[in-house]
């Protein structure tokens, strides 16, 4: 019942937001100058074939990509299902491709031919340095150890008892925003921007998700990552790209270790502004 309550004021929450922050202009039959197609796992075949992620019935010339990913479709599972040419057809019309990871940009490859462009998350393109300056949130009066996780991940014991056993040692309330964990000590409802607010003032983190990460990495939080089968070309590419392959957890065990581990962010907040110069540049390319 808690979790129900709980994901019924998060829907109000969210619908709100999107109210707030959101235009949808009715497509009807105009012509798009631009279409791009992304974020995240867009190309992926998890849940069936979008045929409009890969350019079908988008009225536009000009249909692009930008950090799209196939998440862990691989092509044995697009020639299984028989996908192969109209993935291929529908990819060989855009005038440019960027991918958010290698595994996607190898399935590219092997589609078409052609080696698209590889761009972080926007998540990490945009910075949110606003955002995390002006909004307003009520924030925990403890210090907290923050957990990002779907609330169907997350609940074995053997994963659970670690967490719990390095909160309390070191005094830290467990905070779960987004999402209801049982276990948690607070559950709380949060907006997209309020998120950030709740990882920047975390004492660490610890989640299995790539926008987990991607918000941990923003925020220049300590984390512990699970990699999870379901996202692992993702989050192994994100980790290794900026050089925090110690951040991946396989075990509850060694979450003391992962979280006490230095992390050189003022290297890593370079490496992340010089990649939004090349994203950008991508992005002014495909629109002139």
């Amino acid at each position: 019942f808690a979790k129900t309550w709980f994901n019924f004021k998060k829907n109000q929450t969210l619908k709100r937001f999107k109210k707030n922050h959101f235009v949808f202009a009715p497509l009807g039959g105009t012509a798009l100058d631009y279409a791009v197609v992304g974020s995240d796992e867009v190309f992926s075949l998890e849940v069936g074939l979008n045929r409009m992620m890969y350019g079908y019935g988008v009225n536009s010339q000009n249909i692009f990509s930008y950090a799209a990913s196939f998440g862990q479709t691989n092509m044995a599972e697009i020639e299984q299902k028989g996908c192969r040419d109209i993935i291929a057809d529908g990819l060989k019309h855009f005038s440019h491709i960027c991918v958010r990871d290698e595994a996607s940009a190898h399935t590219v490859k092997e589609l078409i031919g052609k080696n698209p462009a590889i761009h972080f998350d926007p998540v990490l393109l945009y910075g949110f340095e606003k955002e995390l300056q002006t909004t307003p949130v009520r924030l925990p009066k403890e210090r907290y150890l923050l957990v990002y996780a779907y609330d169907t991940h997350l609940n074995n014991p053997a994963e659970i008892t670690p967490i719990r056993d390095y909160a309390r040692k070191n005094g830290l309330t467990i905070v779960s925003p987004g999402f209801y964990h049982s276990w948690a000590d607070l559950n709380i409802n949060v907006n997209p921007l309020e998120l950030l607010q709740f990882f920047k003032q975390a004492e660490c983190v610890v989640t299995d998700t790539f926008h987990g990460s991607v918000l941990s990495i923003l925020t220049n939080r300590p984390f512990a990552a699970f990699v999870r089968d379901m996202n692992a070309n993702k989050m192994n590419f994100l980790l290794k790209s900026l050089g925090l392959g110690a951040a991946k957890m396989q075990t509850g065990n060694e979450l003391p270790f992962i979280l006490t581990q230095p992390i050189e962010w003022a290297k890593i907040n370079k490496q992340i502004q010089q990649e939004r110069l090349l994203a950008v540049s991508y992005l002014q390319h495909t629109l002139s």
